[in-house]
């Protein structure tokens, strides 16, 4: 599955973001996260169905933008 991550303001990178967002869930066990690269200036991460409900949580409460495709 795919979730879509923004920068957390408008001037922010969008790999910085990218990075930040895989190093979070790889730190909290959540090891099916990918990186997926960048499509219309959001980051996407790539991650099983068995973890997205923990990954979105996690990164609500991180203060990150995801949208889960």
């Amino acid at each position: 599955m795919r979730i879509y991550i923004q920068p957390p303001h408008l001037n922010g990178s969008t790999e910085g973001s990218l990075r930040t967002v895989h190093e979070i869930l790889h730190r909290l066990a959540i090891t099916s996260a990918r990186p997926g690269g960048i499509i219309n200036d959001r980051g996407v991460i790539l991650i099983e169905a068995c973890d997205v409900t923990k990954a979105l949580a996690v990164l609500k409460q991180a203060g990150l933008r995801a949208v889960l495709d």
